[in-house]
């Protein structure tokens, strides 16, 4: 995702699938979450899941969700609709806490073949 009027990407990884349909929480170890700023591989910053109960949020009102409150998508991203607080992740990928807007997002599924 690209923060508004900021230089940052924030991203994450999760192993399993997300599911829309499940409101609640998803157990995943693999998880992780990851910022980028300037475009600069060197200053970015890569946090794995600690508390692996609360790895990936699922609920069918929003977007993706890691952690509780770590990186979280919600309905109204473009409007302060997305937030960001240190806690189920190892450590925090922006400088400050709290929601912030952002101007796009993708999610990519891989699949075997």
């Amino acid at each position: 995702m690209k923060v508004k009027d900021t230089d940052e990407i924030l991203g994450a990884y999760n192993p399993i699938n997300w599911d829309k349909s499940v409101n609640g929480y998803i157990n995943c170890d693999d998880s992780f979450i990851f910022s980028l700023k300037n475009g600069n591989i060197n200053s970015s910053i890569l946090s794995r899941v600690v508390d692996a109960e609360y790895a990936v949020g699922c609920d069918p009102n929003n977007g993706p969700c890691f952690g509780q409150l770590d990186l979280d998508i919600f309905d109204d991203f473009e409007d302060n609709g997305c937030s960001h607080r240190e806690s189920s992740y190892e450590k925090a990928i922006r400088d400050t806490e709290g929601d912030f807007s952002i101007t796009e997002y993708e999610v990519f599924q891989i699949k075997r073949k």
